[in-house]
């Protein structure tokens, strides 16, 4: 195969920042219509010399999905991120973060938390009696993959605490979400998934469908690890305290009662 290039750059002489080895994996499996070569981004100042841009988002999440959440939360893509977007410097501003000092917390003890996300939303809606199209599962992928990368910019401190969150590092967690979405915004990330980064701790059971999934999935997923402060959950616990969130309001059980069908089936 033809070396491919992105604005001069052979993915080969940008050491560190990526598994090669990977991606050459992935350049011979890709099949010719999932891989683009692009310019330098008219737009988007943080998408130059990135030789991960060569595989598009929805490729990425199948295949290569730790390479997906590593391609934004790179600290030298979210430092030109913050070049192109004023607004992340102003949240973290708000609650008193610098945000020079946090853009490698997303380490390889947090991936899973990503992969089991989407295992579970995707578990979801196999059992849902909704019908979902295949541009639906694309979406859900890369958006539970992707949910938490404003948490790159939350200190590890916080993130890794033992004990019960105070009000402020409580307001500092709070704002992952919203930091998530100015990240992927700004490298061009599409407006489906920006909005589920962007909302999913706003429970409602009138939220859209996709984001209620996302929801639950990403509380199953939290529940069923062990975390600095907490054990991993059970099956029925992990269940029980989804119920009880249906119960206040936060989504509908319908969610709930297919995860619990599809977890049934996979025991």
């Amino acid at each position: 195969m033809n070396s491919i290039i992105v604005s001069g750059v052979h993915p080969s002489s940008v050491a560190g920042e990526f598994s090669i080895h990977s991606l050459n994996n992935a350049y011979r499996k890709t099949p010719a219509g999932d891989v683009f070569i692009a310019a330098r981004s008219k737009v988007n100042p943080a998408k130059q010399n990135n030789p991960i841009h060569l595989l598009n988002d929805a490729y990425l999440a199948r295949i290569l999905p730790y390479e997906l959440v590593k391609k934004y939360t790179n600290p030298n893509l979210l430092s030109k991120i913050n070049e192109c977007n004023p607004n992340i410097s102003q949240l973290l501003k708000q609650v008193h973060v610098c945000p020079t000092h946090c853009r490698s917390n997303i380490s390889n003890g947090i991936f899973p938390h990503f992969v089991t996300t989407r295992k579970a939303a995707h578990l979801i809606m196999k059992n849902s009696k909704s019908s979902f199209g295949k541009e639906d599962y694309s979406t859900i992928s890369k958006a539970a993959l992707l949910h938490d990368v404003g948490k790159a910019y939350i200190p590890k401190t916080i993130l890794e605490k033992k004990g019960a969150l105070d009000t402020h590092e409580r307001n500092v967690i709070d704002m992952h979400s919203r930091l998530g979405y100015e990240i992927l915004k700004t490298a061009g990330v599409e407006e489906p998934v920006l909005s589920l980064v962007r909302d999913h701790h706003y429970y409602s059971r009138n939220n859209p469908e996709l984001l209620q999934i996302l929801e639950v999935a990403d509380i199953w997923s939290a529940l069923k690890e062990k975390r600095s402060y907490k054990p991993a959950f059970s099956d029925s616990d992990a269940l029980k305290i989804l119920y009880e969130r249906s119960a206040k309001g936060d989504f509908d059980v319908k969610h709930v009662d297919a995860l619990a069908r599809g977890t049934k089936a996979c025991m």
